[in-house]
């Protein structure tokens, strides 16, 4: 078939991934049994730490000169729309090409309220298992899927 860019497809030169900052669910594992994953927000270091984040990005992106453009994928997360949002303010508009949603890049999903006790009990199953592979084995709907999990297979399908 030959290499990608002989059939005029764009590369990127790069691609990096980027953990959000501190997030309330990082200080106190408890807040998470009345905050759903997906709603829990960034501390104010996880604030400073986006900026910060996004001062190193862009410093190593235009390190090399010349022309340069970045687009973000970010997952639905509170915590990593925040991220993304201040990484962001780091880059000037002519160099954001631009961001996008999606929900095939975020973490293990638990479930929206969880119990502490029965969470270091998963946790550490999860562990043993293997992080990768672990499924949390809480029936969440009749097939047993979260629905994110159920959106996540139909993106990739180019279902939905």
């Amino acid at each position: 078939m030959g290499h990608p860019q002989q059939h005029g497809a764009l590369l990127p030169k790069r691609i990096i991934l980027v953990h959000h900052g501190e997030s309330e669910g990082n200080l106190s594992p408890s807040g998470q049994a009345t905050t759903p994953d997906h709603k829990i927000p960034l501390t104010p270091l996880g604030v400073a730490q986006a900026r910060a984040a996004g001062d190193r990005l862009r410093t190593l992106v235009a390190g090399g000169g010349g022309e340069w453009r970045v687009y973000f994928y970010a997952s639905p997360y509170k915590q990593t729309q925040s991220m993304l949002r201040e990484i962001g303010r780091s880059f000037r508009r002519g160099r954001v090409i631009g961001a996008r949603e999606e929900c095939r890049i975020r973490e293990q999903d638990f479930w929206n309220s969880q119990v502490v006790g029965r969470m270091k009990v998963v946790k550490e199953a999860r562990e043993r298992f293997g992080r990768f592979f672990y499924r949390i084995s809480i029936l969440r709907n009749q097939w047993g899927l979260s629905l994110r999990t159920i959106e996540r297979a139909l993106r990739a399908c180019s279902i939905f």
